[in-house]
């Protein structure tokens, strides 16, 4: 019997992955371990294995899509086992009624697994009382998230198949893949107006595809006059696209994870200014001594990074997460900084930072940003941040409003060092300056205690000695 080989949980946080590309191709020969395909979390890159030994008999997940996690990448089996067009064995097509139940008018059930679906509590009730499948409902809650409303406009919408002629669409049965029924759900099309293509009658994403192409290129029932009369309702013509950047892999799931913590997160962001002469002149004698005792230079970042764990360990309710009905306070401090790649940002972690040197942090910090642009971290190497620091020093900002990295509660803006006339002791004479912007979430921390935290880091700065008290 074939083996289903489905995407695996790769994380805490990890629900779905993009396909980056497939390592193996049908008819290859498979060993027990080998890696199949390389997918891309929200996180890392991580190379899938197989599970058994066999033939690749069909790749189901194709380059550049996105899957959620358990469902289907692939089957494996020997060779000249029959699997049908869309992946799925002959013997094990699972179709999906459309027929009428007791509560409501013919509705359509839910598509295979539907447990990655993202549904409020209320409207999952709603939907298995109507028994309508979470699958066809496009929600319009935070990220897509199905509410009750939905539901209710859904079951509205198609309770006028109760009074279709006889025969049409009621009772029926339509066979459709978890993939083609999203995508029919978002593109607003009707499974049941959807021509299977494969023998087994079932619809794949190519059908939906295929559906929509042939509804834009319908001829228009448009009258002469309403034509007229749009055409003058038109805005001026704007310019034209020159070229797109599909968003796709780690650029789709930025996308994803910014929206869903600027639509979460009531964010405030407090900006101060330190004089950081004093950290110029100690990192001046470090690397000076690092760079024949370790090899490398110590960066900003690396005591930077030991000031924000130090910080973070007196004030312990910055170094948080949030969860549904309390406030958790961390036991590690875990700095995450974030590291600018080839397509986007990854945040390489430091764990334990408030229990390392600065040598260490630096040892570490380089060796996670060196493989963060080759895409060879692990998913340890950027899992368990606490807190995070983005630094645009080396492009010339000053300040600006960073977004916190979700789950975390903080992220840390780091500004430019520039040279300018200060007062200093009474006198106005030359200092080397730095802003710093932290934004917060408000849910979990008021302006004081964080502005208080933001005067520690500041403090740490510019007496960098007292980290030795």
């Amino acid at each position: 019997m074939a083996t289903n080989v489905i995407l695996p949980h790769l994380g805490l946080t990890t629900t779905e992955a993009t396909i980056v590309r497939w390592l193996k191709q049908e008819g290859d020969a498979i060993e027990k371990g080998d890696s199949l395909v390389e997918v891309l979390t929200d996180k890392v890159n991580v190379e899938v294995e197989a599970p058994e030994a066999g033939i690749l008999l069909r790749i189901v997940a194709s380059e550049d899509t996105v899957i959620p996690v358990t469902h289907t990448l692939c089957w494996i089996g020997q060779a000249g086992e029959a699997v049908s067009a869309d992946g799925q064995p002959d013997h094990e097509e699972s179709p999906v009624e459309m027929a009428p139940t007791a509560a409501s008018s013919p509705l359509p059930l839910a598509t295979e697994r539907q447990d990655y679906i993202k549904a409020s509590p209320l409207a999952k009730r709603l939907a298995r009382e109507h028994g309508v499948g979470l699958a066809l409902i496009k929600g319009t809650g935070p990220e897509g998230r199905v509410i009750e409303r939905d539901v209710l406009d859904f079951v509205t919408r198609v309770a006028g198949a109760q009074h279709a002629p006889a025969g049409e669409c009621v009772g029926s049965v339509v066979k459709a893949s978890p993939l083609a029924a999203n995508l029919a759900r978002d593109l607003g099309i009707d499974l049941r107006e959807v021509a299977p293509s494969s023998q087994s009658g079932r619809i794949t994403r190519g059908d939906v595809l295929a559906t929509a192409d042939a509804m834009k290129t319908a001829p228009s029932t448009t009258t002469p006059s309403s034509v007229v009369t749009q055409a003058q309702a038109l805005p001026p013509p704007r310019a034209q696209v020159a070229s797109s950047i599909p968003l796709i892999g780690l650029r789709r799931i930025i996308a994803q994870r910014m929206s869903q913590s600027a639509h979460t997160i009531p964010r405030v962001t407090h900006t101060t200014e330190a004089d950081v002469t004093e950290l110029v002149r100690m990192r001046e004698q470090i690397v000076f001594a690092s760079e024949h005792e370790i090899g490398f230079r110590i960066s900003y970042n690396d005591i930077i990074v030991k000031v924000v764990a130090h910080a973070l360990r007196k004030h312990p309710n910055m170094n948080a997460r949030l969860s549904e009905n309390e406030i958790q306070l961390l036991e590690h401090v875990n700095v995450g900084v974030a590291v600018s790649v080839p397509g986007g940002l990854v945040v390489p972690v430091v764990h334990d930072a408030d229990q390392k040197d600065v040598t260490s942090i630096a040892r570490e910090s380089r060796d996670k940003a060196a493989r963060a642009r080759t895409s060879a971290l692990s998913q340890e190497d950027v899992s368990g941040g606490t807190f995070t620091i983005t630094n645009l020093g080396s492009y010339e900002i000053d300040a600006f409003t960073p977004i916190i990295n979700l789950p975390e509660v903080a992220i840390l803006g780091v500004g430019r060092i520039v040279e300018k006339p200060a007062i200093y002791q009474g006198e106005i004479c030359k200092r080397s300056m730095m802003y710093l912007s932290l934004t917060f979430d408000h849910r979990v921390n008021d302006g004081a205690p964080v502005a208080e935290f933001l005067r520690t880091i500041k403090r740490f700065l510019e007496k960098p000695f007292t980290l030795l008290l």
